[in-house]
C-alpha cells in the first residue's frame, strides 16, 4: 500500500478538531505545530483586572450621581419650605410675580400690579426666590428704596 501518504485537513476542519493545522507550514502528518508549540493570547495590559476597573468606575458614577441628585432635592424642598407671602419668585415657566397667597400645594401669585391679575400655581413650580420678601431681609430700609424704584419704573 502507500507508505507515505499525507493528509491535508482544511483550515477550518482542523480548527474544529483542535488540530492545530497552519496553513503554510508543512511538516508531519495532518498538520504542524509551529515550534515551540501553541502560542496563546498576548498578556492583557491591566493583568485582567480591566473588567474590575472598569465596574468599579461605573458605580463609583453611579454612587455620585445619586449624591448630588439627593443634594439638589433637599436645595429644593428648603427653599419650598423658606417662601413667605411678599417674595417674588419665577416660575418653572418663566413667569415671574409676588406671592399673595400660600397653601399647603399652591401659591397665589400676583402677576400684574395695575389689574391685580392674580394665578395660583402648584407649589412645587416655583423654580427660584428672586427677591425675599422685606420683613426677612437684613436691610428693610435698602429693599424699600429697590421696591419704590422698581414700582416708579413700572
Amino acid at each position: 500500500m502507500v507508505e507515505n501518504a499525507r493528509i491535508v485537513v482544511p483550515w477550518t476542519l482542523a480548527q474544529d478538531a483542535g488540530e492545530g493545522y497552519v496553513p503554510g507550514l508543512q511538516g508531519e502528518g495532518s498538520g504542524a505545530l509551529p515550534p515551540g508549540g501553541p502560542q496563546g493570547a498576548p498578556p492583557s495590559m491591566f493583568g485582567g483586572s480591566f473588567i474590575f476597573i472598569l465596574l468599579g468606575l461605573m458605580v463609583f458614577m453611579l454612587v455620585m450621581t445619586a449624591m448630588q441628585g439627593r443634594k439638589e432635592k433637599r436645595r429644593v424642598a428648603e427653599m419650598l419650605s423658606a417662601l413667605k407671602k411678599g417674595d417674588r419668585v419665577q416660575m418653572i415657566g418663566g413667569m415671574q410675580g409676588v406671592i399673595h397667597e400660600l397653601k399647603d400645594d399652591t401659591v397665589l401669585l400676583r402677576v400684574d400690579e395695575h389689574n391685580n391679575t392674580r394665578i395660583r400655581f402648584a407649589r412645587s413650580a416655583v423654580q427660584s426666590v428672586l427677591r425675599e420678601s422685606r420683613d426677612r431681609s437684613s436691610n428693610g430700609a435698602e429693599s424699600k428704596s429697590e421696591e419704590e424704584a422698581e414700582a416708579a419704573s413700572v
